[in-house]
């Protein structure tokens, strides 16, 4: 069976070049890449078209991109990236024989692994290591059997930074359909962050989409308060052997909460000040 990989982009040349050759260098032989750039204006253009002929151009955001992407694809098969991530060469082939072997298989969450450098860097991946483990409330399904997203519909294109947890909610807690997880991962290569972009990109998501999203989700693990989310408090002994890292992630946790909050504060003002 065909595998349709969708990659939305833009100004991804840094990482679009290991992205394309990680999925060219995979075992399973059947696979399209489909790459959807947002007006970028660095080299995005010109690396997309040295490893595909299916090159887009949509927007405004990247669940509109996605869905571009899906409605461009023929395969059976369908993986979800973003351009800073690189395959592990067997990870198509291991997703497609769990398709193969259950008919009823729906979707798949692919574990991400975190690559990062700088300080805030190496504080992120430390977190998001115990995410490996699963943790439905962090987690988005990233391949999906075409026949179910025909049934549920694509990413909500009002939705940005949210837009994959909704569309994996529907999957699992609305329709109930079958999932699992690959033993093959992705890596995650974020580059070099600094805290204030972490909480520049953390307040962008919350006003186009997450705010909203949180308050009506259907998954209850993704409400749990925060800081810490459930694979990190189950793992607490690992957690608590590195007291320095812990701290910055608690801290970088709390504080990336915050637009959330004041936001909530400042509807629920609003709301009392409107009677």
């Amino acid at each position: 069976p065909l595998v349709s990989v969708i990659v939305g982009v833009k100004n991804g040349a840094r990482t679009l070049e290991a992205l394309c050759a990680s999925v060219r260098s995979q075992r399973y032989p059947n696979v399209e890449l489909i790459i959807v750039d947002n007006d970028s204006t660095d080299d995005t253009m010109s690396i997309a078209r040295r490893h595909t002929t299916m090159v887009y151009t949509a927007g405004p955001e990247r669940s509109a991109q996605r869905n571009w992407g899906i409605g461009n694809s023929h395969g059976e098969y369908i993986l979800v990236l973003d351009a800073d991530m690189v395959l592990a060469p067997k990870l198509v082939e291991e997703a497609v024989n769990m398709f193969l072997k259950d008919p009823d298989l729906a979707c798949l969450f692919v574990p991400e692994e975190t690559r990062a450098s700088g300080f805030w860097g190496k504080t992120k991946s430390f977190e998001r290591d115990f995410y490996l483990v699963g943790d439905m409330s962090v987690e988005a399904v990233r391949f999906f059997r075409r026949r179910y997203l025909d049934k549920v519909g694509l990413f909500d294109e009002m939705q940005t930074g949210s837009e994959d947890w909704d569309l994996s909610d529907r999957f699992i807690f609305l329709h109930k359909y079958k999932y699992a997880r690959t033993t093959e991962r992705i890596v995650h290569d974020e580059g070099a962050l600094r805290f204030g972009d972490l909480l520049k990109k953390k307040r962008y998501y919350i006003h186009s989409g997450i705010g909203e999203y949180l308050k009506h989700s259907p998954n209850p693990l993704r409400r749990l308060p925060f800081p810490l989310r459930p694979s990190v408090r189950a793992q607490w002994p690992r957690f608590i052997r590195h007291p320095f890292l812990a701290g910055m992630v608690l801290m970088m946790k709390t504080l990336e909460a915050m637009p959330l909050i004041w936001m909530r504060i400042t509807k629920r003002r609003n709301l009392n000040a409107s009677y």
